[in-house]
């Protein structure tokens, strides 16, 4: 960007950082009265202010909502939670308002001040900014309705609310732009955000349900008033000593491994068989085929097992019988002993095509004149796969296996819609167990602990992982 657009673009960022400053005085809460699905009154308050819709010093607006609600039903419930909060109703809201404010001011004063234009902590404080007013809002509207304990109330946030996260929003893309770097690279950016909002929305801001592994949560209760347990690791201590610990973790391990094990293997096998076939109309007939089964749904992949590993009409077990290779019928779906190799194998013929696309990128990329040196030297096909065309493809598969390291934990579907209580022994993994637990019992802060077991267990191999391929290979993933 040239220097005067991004001296414009610093300055716009400038206003709109101003802008949203602002906007934390304007009303960023509106609390309804709702009766028989008809609005009867309603009252939008500042975010930090206890004057209604108008601009005042920064206070808590807890105290707004509360009252407000009191006014409007004069039997609400006051809960021991609502008066403790109604009388420290000061200092919360300074508080609140000195971690939104001070990082916008600063982005501000740095915007200003900084000659060399440097772009890290302006982002950096605007990001601050909107993840701590985006938090505490939804903190609010928790606990005003939980104090109040009034079904009738509708609180959400008001217009103010949305022009400061707009105005933050705006003052990092403009912020951004101005670095020459970003700038150069605005398209790759440009298409990189969906991706990151998506991951952002899905992966990281449901993190904030982790702190129900510390509380026994129950559909009723505000996360926010709920105490934290006592041992703090109660529902942690519950879960490694329950009789299905051990169990869980085996059949997570046991499956994930086989299928792991296998899967690397044979997506190499089958891409080193593509790159060799000569005919290209066989080529792409056999991509097309071992391709398809990726994109086919897991309840349609459980239909499909189901029609052929039926005890009553499967087709495997019709042609056992008509072979004469069995006297009755076979219970797949039901027998334990039978459902690891049978879960692995469905995800063996779902993942391989769809893995090897990767591996056979990778054996297109070697250069053509290691294979008319080893020609030049004898080598035959199979010398040039083993000496020339492995070693180029290992770092991909190395990368490839501790990647999915950081998954062997992982899995759902299949075993959710192909498990059943009757092959409960193999077919219950940590993923299962958590719906199990959460969904099926309603022990949310149980089931957040398992989930959060296994996400730092996960995360843990992942680095174990990486840390053994760099010693012993000198390929790694995470620096």
């Amino acid at each position: 960007m040239k220097v005067a657009n991004a001296h414009k673009a610093r300055l716009l960022a400038l206003v709109l950082t101003g802008i949203g400053l602002i906007s934390l005085f304007l009303p960023g809460i509106r609390l309804s009265n709702i009766r028989r699905g008809q609005e009867q009154s309603s009252v939008q308050i500042s975010l930090f202010s206890l004057a209604r819709g108008q601009v005042a010093l920064p206070t808590d607006a807890y105290t707004s909502l509360f009252d407000y609600a009191k006014q409007e039903v004069p039997g609400v419930t006051i809960t021991e939670d609502s008066l403790r909060l109604s009388d420290a109703s000061a200092l919360p809201g300074r508080i609140l308002f000195a971690a939104c404010a001070l990082p916008l001011m600063g982005a501000m004063l740095h915007l200003l001040l900084d000659k060399k234009r440097r772009t890290g902590l302006p982002i950096a404080l605007l990001l601050l900014s909107a993840f701590v007013t985006v938090s505490f809002v939804f903190a609010y509207i928790n606990i005003a309705m939980i104090a109040t304990n009034v079904r009738q109330f509708q609180l959400r946030p008001a217009y103010s609310f949305y022009i400061f996260l707009l105005s933050v929003i705006l003052s990092l893309v403009l912020v951004a732009l101005t670095d020459r770097t970003v700038y150069r690279q605005r398209y790759l950016f440009g298409m990189l955000m969906p991706f990151a909002v998506w991951l952002f929305v899905f992966a990281y801001f449901p993190m904030f349900g982790w702190v129900l592994a510390f509380k026994n949560y129950g559909p009723s209760d505000s996360i926010f008033l709920l105490p934290f347990l006592s041992p703090l690791y109660k529902n942690f201590a519950d879960f490694i000593s329950s009789p299905d610990f051990l169990l869980v973790i085996r059949n997570t391990l046991t499956l994930n491994l086989l299928f792991l094990g296998l899967l690397t293997p044979l997506a190499v096998l089958l891409a080193l068989m593509l790159a060799e076939t000569r005919s290209a109309r066989f080529r792409k007939m056999v991509q097309t085929v071992s391709y398809l089964p990726h994109f086919i749904s897991w309840v349609v992949v459980a239909s499909l097992v189901q029609t052929f590993f039926s005890m009553d009409g499967g087709i495997v077990n019709t042609l056992l019988a008509n072979l004469g290779l069995s006297d009755r019928p076979l219970g797949f779906l039901q027998e334990s002993r039978y459902f690891p190799a049978l879960i692995t194998g469905v995800q063996l013929w779902k993942s391989v095509g769809w893995e090897s696309i990767i591996y056979l990128a990778a054996i297109s990329s070697v250069n053509p004149d290691l294979y008319e040196a080893a020609m030049i030297d004898g080598a035959s096909r199979l010398q040039q796969i083993a000496y020339v065309t492995l070693p180029a493809i290992l770092p991909i598969v190395g990368i490839i296996i501790i990647m999915n390291t950081g998954w062997i934990l992982s899995g759902f579907d299949p075993y959710f819609l192909i498990g059943s209580s009757t092959n409960r022994d193999w077919s219950i993994v940590l993923d299962t167990y958590t719906f199990q637990m959460g969904v099926g019992k309603l022990r949310y802060g149980y089931a957040t602990a398992v989930g959060m077991f296994k996400t730092l267990l996960g995360l843990g191999l992942l680095v174990i992982a990486n840390r053994v391929a760099r010693k012993f290979s000198g390929i790694e993933l995470l620096r």
